[in-house]
């Protein structure tokens, strides 16, 4: 198979019923489900009953006269509840931070302060200055991961804030150091490094605030996957390090909520290149299950790459979230003898437990010349996974290795994407 060709598997696409957390009144909207079909035009439908849905030009350019209601629209399909002419903002601080940080800027500083120089790592603040003006780039040359530094964009700027410089600062910096502990393995996964500037498949010109003149290149569909993920694996740990580290007390539905409302602007972000402003657009979060939101993001994401014509991803290979793995066991050990049938049903539990199943071909003749030519019966498995559960599945063909009395053991590794066909149309898998 090649590296790059498509796996399909029939299953319908997933739906999620979004429901709201708050009681029932007249500022709240009556939600159904609504399933991303990937054989349509990117179209997301508008907030209220007979109202027209909203086409990725209108939620791209922010200059549109309709971008607004198609920004609301994108929250709304990812799960968020809209108050029409209400500003929100007091909604979207959820994380009781204060309880652990104090209510000021000093205060939230001291405590950050202690905190980073006990763990080695440093902050720095890009963008504006505190009044606005002026503009600082971050500059990875001097200050990045390698030397322990993360970049936070301006808590004073109220743009893509929470209004709040002490709630701003200790969430944002909190939030870039789990990012910045998580890098690695997403780098390990998708084979790309990460990237959060510039938006999926246009190319991005920024113009703002006395700040130079910035032109990005067009983020690939492998880019954006990888942003919209590591943003999904960085909530859970952001919420460890605020509740070990510092002891904030977060419940699942704060935690759901957070989580909603951050996806939803990363989805934002990645599709337009800008943060978002929930509060200025009504937006309220619902605690909707993160697997769900994840699905749906990244569903997004491929629905927006297929009307820009990304679907190939390049011809790269890199992104996918899935990795088909084939493992040929031998039938006898290094010495002849040959392999015990109970360690066949080990093997085969175990990729139960990692993999919910496997493909099995029995005794497939291998052939090599490794000096001298040699042939070798042996049964071939093969494992559909998560990109992340590579690193698992690779411990447990060390583990095999030796209980099937082996010097090597072969592992072949290609990066697939699952499409699920059903009766509505085909979707991405979850």
């Amino acid at each position: 198979m090649d590296r790059t060709e498509t796996l399909i598997e029939a299953r319908p696409p997933a739906q999620v019923e979004l429901t709201s957390f708050h009681d029932k009144d007249t500022s709240c909207v009556t939600r159904s489900p609504i399933a991303i079909q990937l054989s349509e035009p990117f179209a997301l439908p508008g907030i209220d009953p007979g109202e027209r849905s909203y086409g990725l030009e209108e939620l791209q350019n922010r200059a549109h006269p309709e971008h607004s209601c198609a920004t609301q629209a994108l929250f709304r399909a990812l799960g968020a509840e809209i108050r029409q002419k209400q500003d929100t903002a007091s909604f979207l601080k959820i994380y009781p931070v204060h309880e652990a940080f104090g209510t000021t800027r000093q205060d939230v500083e001291q405590t950050l302060c202690i905190w980073l120089t006990r763990i080695g790592w440093r902050y720095q603040i890009f963008g504006p200055d505190e009044e606005g003006g002026g503009w600082t780039n971050p500059d990875f040359r001097k200050a990045s991961y390698q030397t322990k530094t993360v970049w936070i964009y301006q808590p004073a700027d109220p743009h893509g804030s929470f209004r709040d410089y002490a709630y701003t600062l200790a969430w944002r910096v909190t939030h870039e150091i789990a990012h910045a502990l998580l890098n690695d393995g997403l780098t390990a996964d998708y084979g790309i490094v990460g990237r959060r500037l510039g938006r999926l498949g246009q190319k991005k010109v920024y113009r703002a605030n006395g700040r130079p003149t910035i032109a990005t290149s067009p983020l690939t569909l492998p880019e954006a996957l990888r942003a919209i993920e590591w943003e999904h694996r960085v909530f859970p740990k952001q919420r460890e390090i605020l509740e070990t580290e510092f002891g904030v007390r977060i419940s699942e539905e704060e935690f759901l909520r957070e989580n909603l409302l951050n996806m939803a602007d990363a989805t934002y972000r990645v599709l337009t290149g800008h943060f978002s402003s929930p509060g200025d657009l009504g937006v309220v979060p619902l605690p909707v299950n993160r697997e769900d939101v994840f699905g749906r993001s990244t569903g997004l994401l491929w629905w927006a790459a297929r009307e820009l014509g990304l679907g190939t991803l390049q011809g790269s290979g890199l992104g996918l979230r899935h990795r088909r793995v084939s493992i040929p066991i031998p039938v006898s050990d290094n010495n002849g003898a040959r392999v015990p049938r109970e360690h066949f049903g080990w093997f085969e539990g175990e990729l139960r437990r990692l993999a919910s199943g496997f493909r099995k071909h029995h005794r497939v003749l291998g052939s090599w010349d490794g000096g001298s030519l040699r042939d070798e019966w042996v049964v071939l498995y093969e494992v559909t996974i998560e990109a992340q559960q590579t690193r698992e599945l690779v411990a447990l063909a060390e583990k095999a290795r030796g209980v099937f009395r082996q010097d090597v053991i072969l592992i072949e590794v290609t990066a697939v994407e699952k499409i699920l066909l059903g009766p509505t149309g085909f979707g991405r898998s979850q």
